[in-house]
């Protein structure tokens, strides 16, 4: 018949492509369960897991942050309406950055705290906590810090509780609240920076007040906050941990400089530094980060709603990629699942514990992003290495400092060499991007002490420069990590 003369080529064509697309299909499908299958066994031999409640285990209901009642608001109501949200805002007004050297590039050039621009500050603004008598710098700072003194006290309480916790529920699920009705955990966090740069600020005020016991307890309150940011293990709270870290260690630092630490006052800094290890961290937040994207990608597997935010403005990206994976082979999603996973095993073997280093060469640098939601965070993850090898070198090079001051207060100078030191646990005077030890060098009544940045260039101590980045020339590119002469 004339139709079948006319269409039947072309239907036999169509069904041979047909038959190829299904083929095709079904051998992808076929070949990504196989190798994703291999991939779970490779790792579970490694002893690693991708089971998220593993990585993160509920605490006990009495020990939940969220119940607390100085958090328990900001995830009520809206979080500008709560007395946390007022560190925030006190400490965002226009003009308060110019007095405030909380960059860590200050603390390498041995910048002091400018107590006289703070006082300024305060008697230069209509609010009415200050008394009207002007004092001292550091007693005024003091009296228009006392304001905030209930809300501090409070979140101390609060983080002190070595179990306590906060729950992945509220990290995933009140995450939605805080992008887009300005409450809950992302926010919280936000309010820790606050806080420790509060606590850097009162802590230099009672050191020159000549209080250096107080300042003594506003740095062990600092690194409770820190302690409390890294047992969620989010790689965004390490990096909130690292800049509270840094107000502690410029707090430390500015005792050093004026002599006033006691021994056991050191000791007792140099312990709680010693609790935090910023490579351990980076490795356990790894596999939590892992664990939670796979998570997150069985939901769509599945056809089940996503129990995490979108960036706002972002939610059209999010369902391009969903369309895409879903028209995608589901052997093609297994194999970018398997890309995924051996890109982020990398970064934590990059880490090696027992030897106390990264190997940046292993972290690699240039990750390309996946067109598959949930696996498209590795792009996110390009020089977050040299972020936690700066931290851990930065932690290390304030614990030798303790060391170094405490030979002080015994010789009345510093040693010549940093193996004159008594008790040093191990690694602890080694850089971390390699096997080398510190740079230190006696001078005058100081000395020099440092490690190579990230590039593994000795600038004989110095903390920037110019550099050709990205193809521009940066004039305060990173050079060497810094711990400033007393």
């Amino acid at each position: 018949m004339l139709w079948r003369k006319l269409f039947f080529p072309e239907a036999v064509i169509l069904a041979a492509l047909l038959l190829s697309v299904l083929f095709f299909y079904a051998e992808e499908d076929w070949r990504g369960a196989r190798d994703w299958a291999a991939c779970q066994q490779d790792l579970q031999a490694k002893g690693e897991t991708l089971d998220l409640q593993q990585l993160a285990p509920r605490g006990a209901p009495e020990n939940d942050l969220t119940r607390t009642p100085i958090f328990a608001e900001a995830f009520r109501a809206d979080y500008a309406t709560t007395p946390l949200s007022d560190l925030g805002i006190y400490l965002n007004k226009p003009g308060i950055d110019d007095a405030w050297p909380n960059d860590r590039h200050n603390l390498a050039r041995g910048i002091p705290f400018d107590l006289v621009a703070w006082q300024k500050y305060y008697r230069s603004s209509p609010e009415p906590w200050m008394p009207k008598q002007a004092g001292s710098p550091a007693q005024d700072v003091l009296a228009r810090l006392a304001h905030f003194e209930p809300e501090m006290t409070a979140i101390d309480e609060a983080v002190s509780n070595p179990k306590s916790f906060w729950p992945i529920e509220c990290v995933l699920l009140d995450s939605v609240q805080a992008y887009y009705h300005e409450r809950g955990f992302l926010h919280i966090i936000t309010t820790y920076q606050e806080v420790g740069r509060v606590l850097q600020l009162q802590a230099v005020a009672h050191l020159e007040n000549h209080e250096p016991e107080k300042a003594a307890q506003d740095f062990q309150q600092n690194q409770r906050l820190v302690q409390s940011l890294v047992r969620v293990p989010f790689l965004v709270n390490a990096l909130v941990a690292y800049g509270v870290q840094i107000e502690g260690e410029g707090i430390l630092w500015e005792g050093i400089r004026r002599h006033v630490w006691s021994d056991a006052q050191l000791d007792d800094m140099e312990k709680s530094m010693a609790s935090v290890d910023f490579l351990d961290i980076y490795r356990r937040n790894l596999r939590f980060e892992r664990a939670l994207s796979l998570q997150c990608l069985s939901y769509l597997e599945k056809g089940e709603p996503i129990p995490v935010p979108y960036t706002p403005g972002e939610e059209y990206k999010m369902e391009a990629k969903v369309l895409l994976m879903r028209l995608s082979p589901q052997g093609q999603v297994d194999q970018a699942k398997i890309n995924f996973c051996r890109e982020i095993q990398k970064m934590i073997d990059a880490v090696d514990l027992n030897r106390g280093t990264l190997n940046l060469s292993l972290n690699a640098e240039d990750k390309e992003a996946s067109l598959i939601p949930f696996l498209d965070d590795l792009q996110g993850l390009n020089g977050l290495g040299r972020k936690v090898a700066e931290a851990e070198t930065r932690l290390r090079l304030a614990q030798v400092a303790c060391f170094l001051e405490s030979y002080y207060l015994k010789q009345g100078h510093y040693p010549e060499k940093l193996e004159e030191l008594s008790g040093l646990p191990p690694h602890l005077d080694q850089e971390v991007i390699r096997e080398q030890p510190f740079y230190y060098q006696r001078k005058g009544n100081g000395y020099l002490l440092y490690s190579v940045g990230w590039d593994g260039i000795d600038h004989g101590g110095v903390p920037t420069g110019p550099r050709i980045e990205y193809g521009y020339k940066n004039e305060n590119a990173d050079y060497d990590w810094i711990w400033p002469s007393p």
